[in-house]
């Protein structure tokens, strides 16, 4: 006789694997973050190049049209400015992606287009970059001395991924039932998604995991050793 099913539902099952996730980072946080920090110095000697001096900007003519000011998921992703200078609204992109995703719910449409506006969904709430999006996170809670407050700061975020999750679920399912061999790239695309918004509450949890443990003093630590989810992606 077969041992009965543990987690019947699928939010059972969810929850089992989010706990599953968080017990092994607790169990093994030191030694990953070790391992992170030994990778980061690893590839910055690989990486290091001698920093050659920029060219004096030139006045602009007054003729020429101003340049439109970069996003801000363009500049965290430039080589030449650092992470830890972009300032993202991370409260106002979780009130945006709040209301689309209200929109989200409502709409009838098809796995090809609810997958499509679920990206724009995540893309709202991270930026589309999980470094800058990480990066603000931590500017926003980084001088708190009190940890509970800085987690309290981070929970909405915590809280709406899960539901992301939790609505993708089906999404996700679908899609293999309208492409089983992955040819129409429905599938693909819907997995895609699936594993950013993944990504992203892993992000927000670590930050959590790290200020319940060892409080903001441990979180700086990590961030100051470059061991972060969102530092290493």
């Amino acid at each position: 006789m077969a041992r009965p099913r543990k987690h019947k539902t699928e939010k059972e099952q969810i929850n089992a694997a989010r706990k599953r996730r968080r017990e092994w980072y607790h169990r093994n946080r030191r030694m990953e973050s070790a391992k992170s920090l030994e990778r980061y110095y690893h590839n910055k000697a690989i990486n290091h190049h001698p920093q050659t001096q920029l060219r004096r900007a030139q006045r602009p003519s007054p003729d020429v049209d101003a340049p439109v000011h970069a996003s801000a998921s363009a500049l965290a992703n430039s080589p030449l400015i650092s992470l830890q200078i972009v300032r993202l609204n991370t409260q106002e992109r979780l009130t945006s992606a709040q209301k689309a995703m209200h929109t989200w719910r409502n709409d009838k449409m098809k796995i090809r287009h609810k997958t499509s506006n679920m990206q724009h969904i995540v893309e709202l709430w991270t930026s589309g970059s999980l470094q800058a999006w990480g990066n603000a996170l931590y500017l926003n809670v980084q001088h708190d001395t009190n940890a509970a407050l800085a987690e309290s700061k981070l929970e909405p975020h915590v809280t709406f991924g899960q539901h992301l999750q939790d609505c993708f679920e089906d999404v996700s399912r679908r899609s293999f039932q309208d492409d089983p061999s992955g040819s129409l790239g429905i599938w693909g695309a819907a997995q895609l998604v699936r594993r950013e918004i993944a990504r992203a509450v892993d992000v927000v949890e670590e930050f959590c995991l790290i200020l319940r443990d060892g409080g903001i003093t441990s979180l700086r630590d990590s961030y100051t050793g470059q061991s972060l989810n969102f530092q290493i992606i």
